[in-house]
């Protein structure tokens, strides 16, 4: 992170190659550190949508959790059901609307 702070502190004050060039001279690390950065530079669009694929992906995922919560839900309210437990006390347990339990209730 430092070095990544000190390569956008030099482009800001030069963006000049040639001068970069010579005042990383022998310095592996950062002419390493400089390919890397242009690499990414190079590849932005790439980048971009990678990050919008993993968004689209963890969105999935919580959609896909959110849907499995609910149909544990369900299945707790079916269960209770069958015991003959109240409405308001399966509503309360499972935070399902008392409508919907009682649409259970008839299926």
């Amino acid at each position: 992170m430092c070095l990544e702070r000190s390569e956008r502190n030099v482009r800001f004050v030069c963006n000049d190659e040639e001068f970069l060039d010579k005042l990383y001279e022998g310095d592996e690390m950062m002419n390493e550190f400089r390919k890397k950065v242009n690499d990414v530079l190079e590849n932005i669009d790439v980048l971009m949508y990678y990050d919008r694929d993993k968004l689209l992906r963890e969105g999935a995922y919580d959609d896909g959790k959110e849907e499995g919560i609910k149909e544990n839900k369900i299945e707790i309210a079916k269960n209770l059901i069958n015991q003959k437990i109240s409405i308001d006390v399966i509503s309360k347990a499972t935070g399902l609307p008392k409508e919907e339990i009682k649409t259970l209730q008839g299926a």
